[in-house]
């Protein structure tokens, strides 16, 4: 898990020294930095492993002149940040670079993401009628694979501690009682595999069966993807969220904390970015 992050001069965050708890939440006002912050854990993951390289190069512009502080005049950007027994250093100049040092303990990889540490973010996907399937990626930085990996995986049992609903340990079984708990109505996700990498997107809500997720709330389809990517995760794997109440009633965005909470208790660490004041 994430220990500690420091940021000197990454966009609007000039000095930041800060202690990262299982659970922890980032608010603010808009252009305060909340997302700058997420983003500060996403720039030495990148390097650091092939997945982040491929996902991230996407949604996070790394030449110099976008990420450096320019209210300060910035002439460098250096982000720390420990996890666990590791200590990673990403510093940029001009020219933008890794360090990565291990500690003596544990020389190996510490987090790579889709791997141990998976991303959402604000502008992911919502509503879909197909989804794709993916060999390599299991999220995607915006839920392009979340339910793809659903549909391979969702027979598979869960670990105890992400068990809810003890009438079945498995994913689907799961999702769907998270899914009616919070939107306080019986809704199931339904899915099946079209092709080799496309998968069918559907919902029975209150016994209806065959429902477009377009004619469901647009909330519907965030949540879907937000619980996958939350109940498919291991113990100390890093979770990040940008928005995780998107487009839910003031009840249901209260029933998301609960499930947040339910998630870091199973060991996982949960970092999200909100506006809710729910």
């Amino acid at each position: 898990m994430i220990k500690h992050i420091q940021i000197k001069d990454y966009k609007c965050l000039h000095d930041e020294n800060l202690e990262i708890k299982p659970f922890t939440i980032v608010t603010g006002v808009n252009s305060a930095g909340k997302s700058s912050l997420i983003q500060s854990v996403l720039l030495p993951v990148r390097r650091i492993g092939k997945n982040g390289q491929i996902l991230l190069d996407t949604i996070v512009n790394l030449t110099f002149d976008t990420i450096r502080n320019k209210y300060y005049n910035a002439k460098s950007v250096r982000v720390d940040i420990d996890i666990d027994n590791v200590h990673i250093s990403y510093h940029g100049t001009n020219e933008l670079s890794l360090v990565f040092l291990p500690s003596e303990e544990d020389a190996g990889m510490p987090i790579d993401i889709e791997q141990n540490l998976y991303y959402l973010s604000a502008n992911r996907i919502g509503a879909e009628l197909h989804s794709k399937i993916s060999p390599q990626f299991k999220v995607g930085v915006v839920g392009e694979y979340i339910v793809g990996s659903f549909e391979k995986e969702k027979s598979n049992p869960l670990m105890p501690e992400l068990i809810k609903d003890d009438s079945s340990y498995t994913l689907s079984a799961q999702v769907n009682y998270w899914l009616s708990y919070i939107l306080d109505i019986p809704t199931e996700l339904q899915t099946e595999r079209r092709l080799d990498d496309v998968v069918e997107v559907q919902y029975k809500s209150d016994g209806l069966g065959n429902i477009s997720p377009f004619q469901l709330g647009a909330g519907v389809s965030y949540l879907t993807k937000m619980l996958i990517m939350c109940l498919r995760a291991k113990k100390n794997d890093v979770i990040l969220i940008e928005n995780p109440e998107i487009h839910l009633h003031p009840a249901s965005q209260a029933k998301v904390g609960e499930f947040l909470a339910f998630i870091v208790r199973a060991g996982i660490q949960v970092i999200i970015e909100t506006h809710c004041e729910h």
